[in-house]
């Protein structure tokens, strides 16, 4: 199904294609968490981020970063940039205070399947066991 928030409440796991193959699968609460092993984080900042947002992406410690309203960023570090959650938090605290940003809280971000299918799509591996070759 192309419904993924209804998949996501009442699938025990989950298939993901592209052009007919196999590229991920497994239980969401596997795929979830870390789909490639980078730290992910919901940031809420004074100013509003729009006008700051690719000098965000331009940061070394972001991998990616997208607005999810208008003070609020939701942004994935780079893999290895912190040791655990909370030196992650205020690495990129340090970061956007660099852009000219007031950041007024930090938190983990939660994953959805929309954002696993994203990541998939750009060719970014999922953690759950590979695929089997048969489709």
């Amino acid at each position: 199904s192309h419904q993924l928030a209804e998949m996501e409440r009442i699938c025990d796991s989950v298939i993901f294609m592209q052009e007919g193959r196999v590229i991920a699968s497994g239980r969401p609460a596997d795929l979830l968490p870390s789909a490639d092993g980078a730290a992910e984080l919901s940031v809420e900042t004074f100013e509003p981020v729009a006008p700051r947002l690719e000098g965000i992406r331009a940061l070394p410690v972001v991998a990616r970063a997208r607005e999810t309203g208008q003070n609020h960023i939701g942004v994935t570090l780079v893999p290895g940039a912190a040791d655990d959650s909370r030196a992650a938090r205020a690495l990129l605290a340090r970061a956007l205070a660099g852009v000219g940003l007031t950041v007024l809280s930090v938190g983990s971000a939660t994953r959805s399947l929309e954002d696993l299918f994203l990541l998939l799509a750009e060719g970014r591996p999922a953690t759950a066991t590979p695929p089997s070759k048969e489709t």
